[in-house]
């Protein structure tokens, strides 16, 4: 039985377009899963800075110019935020104010 061109052509074009759907559902569909899961992880931490932050800004604000001073409670103010690895808080004149690494658990 021989096949017809349009047949052949029919045949290139439905295979074409089942690659074409299975690679989006293959790739697609879990990278679009794990873009909202990064952009949920970025909006969670954006948060928790904006918290330190607030804050840290009261404590500068009500403490006046002998904040500069009090290195410990600015790190036990933030520490509620800190994540794994470190955390720094900086001056506006882009100096490290205080420092502090999170110590994994023995």
């Amino acid at each position: 039985m021989s096949t017809s061109p349009s047949f052949a052509r029919l045949s290139h074009t439905v295979r074409s377009i089942a690659v074409g759907v299975g690679v989006m559902a293959g790739v697609g569909i879990p990278a679009s899963f794990g873009l909202v899961a990064y952009q949920d992880q970025v909006a969670h931490l954006s948060y928790r800075t904006e918290l330190a932050a607030e804050r840290l800004a009261e404590y500068i604000y009500v403490q006046g110019d002998t904040w500069r001073f009090s290195e410990n409670r600015i790190a036990d103010m933030i520490g509620f935020t800190r994540i794994d690895g470190r955390q720094r808080t900086m001056r506006c004149s882009a100096t490290c104010a205080c420092r502090s690494r999170r110590r994994n658990p023995p």
